[in-house]
């Protein structure tokens, strides 16, 4: 009887270390999976510090871009008003002109940063002078 037992006790004992060493195999690849685990929420954790860093920059230059089309908003209206300015100050220029009885053909063109200095220079005032005495024929008037 002894002899029957041991082959079935052996036999047990086989599958019983079978099952111990896929226990222990277990194991280890659950802690393998673990480390793996734990360094993927590692490098999560770091995107998401990054992302929400890139998040603040981009806040950041949203509100500069809504600045800056604020200020050329604001420039064009300037622009506008300065382009307004320019036609009343030529209307008045003219009316100037023409009350000097002169046209406004007749009037040297305006040379920029005139200085006064140059016979042909001066300021807006000598070059229409100027440009009277030459219609009315009579020469340079100084």
């Amino acid at each position: 009887m002894s002899a029957q037992l041991l082959p079935s006790f052996i036999e047990r004992a086989l599958a019983f270390f079978g099952k111990a060493e896929a226990n222990h195999t277990a194991v280890e690849s659950l802690a393998t999976a673990n480390a793996r685990v734990a360094s993927l929420e590692s490098e999560i954790a770091t995107l998401k510090a990054s992302a929400s860093g890139h998040a603040e920059q981009l806040t950041a230059l949203t509100g500069k871009v809504t600045t800056a089309e604020a200020a050329v908003v604001a420039k064009d209206a300037e622009l506008v008003t300065v382009r307004a300015e320019l036609v009343t100050a030529k209307g008045k220029a003219n009316a100037v002109i023409a009350a000097q009885g002169l046209a406004p053909e007749a009037l040297p063109p305006l040379a920029p940063k005139a200085s006064g200095s140059a016979a042909e220079g001066g300021d807006l005032t000598e070059q229409c002078l100027r440009a009277k005495a030459k219609s009315n024929g009579t020469g340079a008037a100084n």
